[in-house]
């Protein structure tokens, strides 16, 4: 059994990350700089998978831009694209008009009693963050929410779950 230490990897294996003014800074990294770091890191692709973004993540915007200039696949997967803000879906929609390699997915099923409520980052297959945190301003900074940053084996399953549901028929797509 794995035990995890604050922020620390264990084994290569395990990591907690956090947002909010109570743990931040308290020996526990934040969720944004751990994006941030990944991003950087990420030399094959990167798969995001998220329930609620908005317009205010410019800064997370900017990084998918930054690889997609490097030639690096982004696959994002948003529930309920079509309800989010102009601002975010114009700037998503404006990547995918320019990269051909950005995977941009809505996931809208019929049932709007159902959501994707996953907040996942995966780089290279090899490591994935999941938590909490939204990519949105509160979720990020004012909210107190909890991630692990998860390696090897687990990482590629999480890779490949969000593969799977980007065939998923409750998903399609934005051109």
């Amino acid at each position: 059994m794995t035990t995890v230490k604050e922020n620390a990897s264990v084994n290569g294996d395990v990591s907690v990350v956090a947002t909010g003014t109570a743990w931040v800074g308290s020996g526990v990294g934040s969720v944004n700089t751990a994006i941030e770091n990944m991003l950087r890191k990420a030399t094959t692709e990167v798969q995001i998978a998220v329930y609620d973004m908005t317009g205010g993540a410019d800064e997370f915007l900017v990084m998918v831009r930054g690889l997609l200039a490097r030639g690096i696949p982004v696959t994002l997967v948003v529930n309920r694209f079509d309800k989010k803000g102009t601002r975010l879906k114009d700037g998503l929609n404006g990547l995918a008009a320019r990269y051909r390699h950005f995977g941009l997915y809505d996931f809208a099923p019929r049932d709007e009693m159902e959501d994707l409520h996953a907040k996942v980052v995966v780089r290279d297959r090899a490591e994935a963050l999941i938590g909490s945190a939204n990519l949105t301003w509160r979720g990020m900074v004012l909210n107190h929410e909890l991630a692990v940053i998860v390696s090897g084996t687990a990482a590629s399953t999480v890779a490949r779950l969000i593969d799977d549901l980007a065939r998923d028929p409750r998903v399609r797509r934005v051109t």
